[in-house]
């Protein structure tokens, strides 16, 4: 005959009692500050230095600066973590010269203006007043427009369309918020940028760019 042995019951130790209420305390913390998490927007501006290479080696010419304006979207995922969108004009420009050494040579100035849109994971040092944060992600850019031309003269030749119009990069970034007020946060960032192709039509040279940006912005919840 088979005997089958029920297991005496015996209640929850105090030490499962304690983890289940931390799990459910962290629960309703967690579900709190999403469901009240307030969305900031804000405009963002800055200045763009980005240097061109050849397979993420050999560097082209001397950058120059180029101007960045846009927008800010920023909604919090908890008390650290937010996720930001930064759809922005961006100018790329590179001054490199030709004609090789000595009274022949002479320089020329590449401008490629894109729109571009900043997807990055922003984690901020819950610190009061001043908050320093980390931000990484992808960037995709869209190319508007591109010219180039001798250094210091006019008009440029609109070189658009020997560039594919789509171009990806990886940026990273610090900074640091700054309470205003309750509902008012200024902040300042830099950003480096890392592109991954910037592929000509009818070259048989891709180039990356490689970009560090400063930017300044105002961000208001809603």
């Amino acid at each position: 005959m088979i005997v089958v042995r029920m297991k005496e019951y015996q209640p929850m130790a105090k030490t499962d009692h304690k983890i289940t209420t931390y799990l459910f305390a962290f629960m309703l913390s967690f579900g709190a500050q999403t469901s009240t998490a307030q969305v900031s927007i804000g405009p963002n501006v800055g200045l763009n230095w980005t240097h061109f290479s050849i397979d993420h080696n050999y560097l082209l010419g001397t950058p120059l600066m180029g101007s960045s304006f846009g927008a800010i979207a920023q909604l919090p995922l908890n008390g650290i973590l937010s996720i930001r969108v930064e759809p922005s004009y961006i100018q790329k420009g590179i001054q490199w010269p030709f004609g090789g050494e000595g009274p022949t040579s002479y320089l020329i100035n590449s401008y490629f203006n894109y729109f571009q849109l900043p997807i990055e994971l922003k984690a901020n040092l819950p610190i009061p007043v001043v908050s320093p944060y980390i931000l990484v992600g992808p960037n995709i850019g869209y190319l508007l427009s591109a010219k180039q031309g001798l250094a210091g003269s006019t008009p440029q030749e609109d070189i658009t369309d020997d560039y594919q119009k789509v171009d990806c990069a990886l940026d990273f970034g610090a900074g640091l918020d700054f309470g205003i007020t309750p509902f008012t946060t200024a902040s300042c960032n830099v950003k480096y940028s890392s592109g991954l192709l910037i592929k000509g039509k009818t070259s048989v040279i891709d180039l990356q760019t490689h970009g560090v940006q400063i930017y300044i912005s105002v961000l208001f919840s809603i």
